[in-house]
């Protein structure tokens, strides 16, 4: 068994192909994962009680590396298609079927239902032997009890259901858990709460730029930092969907190199007379950490259009800069998700009253009309001392006696759980709310600060009008019920 967690990962990086064959067949199998308590206990129930035709493509999917760089071989047969979906025993799972033996075996092959008899033999092969794991293990367990009362004496238990409502989720552990867990269906439910969270932190995206001057020269000063641009184009919807992977990525690869956290390890030749085409390369005889070395690596991979790695695509490449960035906690300041440099911010300066007569409108200026919200009768939350502390600063008045101040986000995740949120981490550094109350279903996306992970007054009074747009929250509905 590898040692390592994406043992195929690794074994591409060193060049190994055929002498890594195992590898590549089933990466998530190995002793950096199963020495962990989820990863194994996952597995052993996800496989015990489902069948085995459930995990067929996601066994096979495991394996797409190896594929694509031409480390997995597999044979190859016209017109036949190997039947899994529904076949429960070992003399018909994986039956080899003629298209002109059936009229529905070729339908079989593109819906799903089956397999090419090359790549059949290659799932096969592979679920052969994770189950084959999984016995042995088992086994060594309950070695004081023998294969037939196990199954005489010991009847199958439903599956107990697991209340997780008060947790916090993680995208990243999710993903983690992925290979190991029954493979998931489309989740419509959860794609639109993502989707509806990203349109709400869009809006008060726009509104915080018309609204409030610094929010506005913090965005300004973030696309000077990183000369990022937008590119609108001219093709159809799924050149558009393209360039939703595209168009970061070369974003990135022009932004990385003047990120203060890494502008260190690069250089630049002049532009050309009369051009503004820089060509940017690595420093020589800089002294670079084993992350950093790493990290260049993969960000190089990202940018080279010609890396076998692309045609598998760059998930690989991203769980592998994920791993990176959470195996060591100086990563994290490298990752800085174009936040904006504070301290160049200047302070709104504070405007004089007339103290004589009374200012004159204009006739000519016409106040927008805004859409009219319809205030709701509002709950009154009850929380603990430590979210009443969180919710007191975020809608802070300046009547009250104490002096606000910096919020932990720990505390914030904790005072949004309080009131009936569901939290869940997204990519990076976002964190989505959803809450619970069937009554409500707009969901909320904030940012962790970083790379401290304390959220600063100014930002907390504008988290305080984000949820007052939103959700109608004030100050005067949150009590303390110590």
């Amino acid at each position: 068994m590898p040692k390592v967690h994406r043992p195929d990962f690794e074994a591409f990086k060193n060049a190994k192909r055929k002498e890594s064959r195992e590898a590549y067949m089933w990466p998530h199998i190995n002793l950096e994962d199963m020495e962990q308590p989820r990863p194994l206990l996952l597995l052993l129930k996800s496989s015990a009680r489902n069948a085995p035709h459930l995990f067929l493509h996601a066994d096979l999917e495991a394996s797409k590396l190896g594929r694509g760089i031409g480390a997995i071989r597999f044979a190859f047969l016209r017109q036949y298609t190997m039947i899994f979906v529904g076949r429960m025993s070992p003399q018909k799972y994986g039956e080899l079927i003629s298209w002109d033996d059936h009229d529905h075996a070729f339908d079989w092959l593109n819906s799903g239902w089956g397999l090419h008899p090359g790549y059949g033999l290659l799932a096969l092969e592979i679920q052969q032997q994770i189950y084959k794991f999984l016995l042995e293990y088992t086994r060594q367990i309950l070695h004081e009890i023998t294969e037939e009362s196990l199954i005489a004496d010991f009847p199958v238990l439903p599956e107990p259901t697991i209340n997780d409502e008060g947790d916090w989720h993680s995208l990243a552990a999710v993903a983690a858990d992925a290979p190991y867990r029954l493979p998931a269906g489309l989740d419509l439910d959860s794609i639109i709460t993502i989707i509806d969270g990203k349109r709400s932190a869009s809006e008060d995206h726009l509104l915080a730029l018309r609204e409030d001057p610094g929010y506005f020269a913090g965005v300004v000063n973030a696309y000077k930092e990183h000369r990022q641009e937008i590119l609108l184009d001219t093709r159809n919807l799924w050149f558009a969907l393209k360039q939703f992977m595209i168009v970061p990525v070369a974003v990135l690869k022009m932004a990385t190199p003047a990120s203060p956290p890494l502008r260190s390890l690069w250089v630049r030749d002049p532009p050309e007379l009369g051009t503004s085409t820089m060509r940017v390369q690595t420093r020589e005889n800089v002294s670079m950490s084993k992350s950093q070395t790493e990290l260049l690596w993969i960000l190089n991979m990202f940018w080279d259009d010609s890396s076998p790695i692309l045609r598998v695509g760059r998930k690989t490449l991203m769980d592998e800069l994920e791993c990176l960035v959470q195996s060591d906690p100086k990563n994290k300041e490298l990752v800085s998700f174009q936040k904006a440099t504070e301290p160049a911010i200047q302070t709104q300066p504070k405007t004089k009253v007339k103290s004589r007569g009374e200012p004159t409108k204009s006739a000519n200026i016409v106040e927008p009309e805004l859409n009219p919200r319809i205030d709701d009768a509002q709950p009154l939350f009850k929380v603990d001392k430590r979210a009443f502390k969180v919710f007191s600063t975020l809608f802070f008045q300046p009547s009250q006696s104490s002096q606000p101040g910096e919020i932990p986000w720990n505390d914030f995740l904790h005072a949004m759980a309080s009131t009936a949120f569901a939290v869940e981490k997204l990519y990076g550094s976002v964190w989505q709310f959803s809450p619970r109350n069937s009554d409500v279903e707009r969901s909320i996306q904030f940012h962790e600060p970083h790379p401290i992970a304390k959220i600063p007054f100014r930002m907390a009074r504008r988290i305080g009008r984000r949820l007052n747009r939103a959700y109608g929250w004030n100050g005067d509905m949150f009590k303390s019920s110590s």
